[in-house]
């Protein structure tokens, strides 16, 4: 009879428990890094530690100024891609991307481009889990894509509209 009595009264309090409201602690949440701030990370990497941004208006005031020839660099240290495929990417020639020295600025086109291609690649790499995996689906032909590789779209809006498409169809279950 003791033992009943006990099992009630700790079903009562699991109930009662289970009943009553828990404070959401926000700031207890782990969120993760920011988007835009694995993307700068990426395009700057460690070693030039880019001032924070704060917001997506320093984020074009930056790219306004143009970003450093370095970016182009670290991009390509840290990914599969081809020298000529970003060259291609970011439209500029193969050879006066050769030229550019380490400090010189892209044109705000050319830098727009290139903070394009990191924040599909940043998002590529979250959504596959790696870089590696990444890269293997950059290069890899899609049905999707009418049978071309994503990085082969990448030289314009429309192809980062439809690459990034198809990277939420992928992330939300829609295509696979």
């Amino acid at each position: 009879m003791q033992n009943q009595t006990k099992i009630i009264t700790l079903i009562k309090i699991i109930i009662m428990s289970a009943k009553m409201p828990k404070l959401l602690e926000i700031n207890l949440l782990d969120l993760g890094e920011s988007e835009d701030k694995k993307i700068m990370q990426f395009l700057f990497g460690k070693k030039h530690n880019p001032q924070p941004f704060g917001s997506q208006f320093q984020i074009i005031d930056c790219l306004r100024a143009g970003l450093p020839k370095y970016t182009v660099n670290n991009i390509l240290d840290q990914t599969d891609i081809a020298k000529p495929q970003l060259s291609s990417i970011i439209h500029m020639s193969f050879n006066q991307l050769n030229r550019h020295a380490e400090q010189d600025m892209l044109s705000v086109h050319q830098s727009s481009f290139l903070y394009e291609f990191a924040r599909v690649y940043v998002r590529t790499s979250d959504i596959f889990g790696d870089s590696a995996t990444a890269d293997s689906w950059l290069h890899r032909s899609n049905t999707a894509l009418g049978g071309k590789t994503p990085i082969e779209l990448l030289d314009t809006i429309e192809g980062f509209r439809m690459v990034e498409d198809l990277l939420l169809q992928i992330e939300y279950g829609a295509y696979s």
